[in-house]
């Protein structure tokens, strides 16, 4: 009984899901500038969306790899969400490039943005996994 099992290669789970964390921790810097006025959480929060943009190049790269191989690899959606994912990291950390309380609100909705679709990237990319041979 042959069921749609996608096998994924244990490095490509571990950077994907060190995606989210980057991201979440993200907007946790945000929300605490929103909150604070501290401009050192505004700092955090362009630090962890350039780790998060840096550490997402790689899954994409491995999907890109495996489309251009021609080998059968995960949902077409799955890249797509990198690709959105690393396209709101870069305009988060170009937010976070102005000058203190201009990244309000934007630099806020972004980040909340940039977690939800790392979130998401997780979850399509992990779904159906193939664990091995155990039943």
């Amino acid at each position: 009984m042959q069921r749609d099992i996608i096998p994924i290669h244990p490095l490509h789970a571990a950077l994907l899901a060190g995606i989210w964390p980057l991201a979440a921790a993200a907007l946790l810097a945000d929300w605490a500038y929103n909150v604070s006025g501290e401009m050192q959480w505004s700092n955090f929060a362009a630090w962890l969306a350039t780790g998060t943009a840096l550490i997402a190049i790689l899954p994409l790269l491995w999907v890109l790899g495996a489309a251009i191989a021609g080998r059968r690899g995960r949902r077409p959606v799955y890249g797509v969400l990198l690709v959105a994912l690393l396209v709101v990291a870069v305009l988060d950390v170009l937010v976070h490039t102005r000058d203190g309380a201009a990244t309000l609100p934007d630099g806020l909705l972004l980040s909340g943005l940039l977690a939800g679709l790392a979130v998401a990237a997780n979850i399509a990319g992990l779904a159906r996994l193939r664990t091995g041979d155990v039943r």
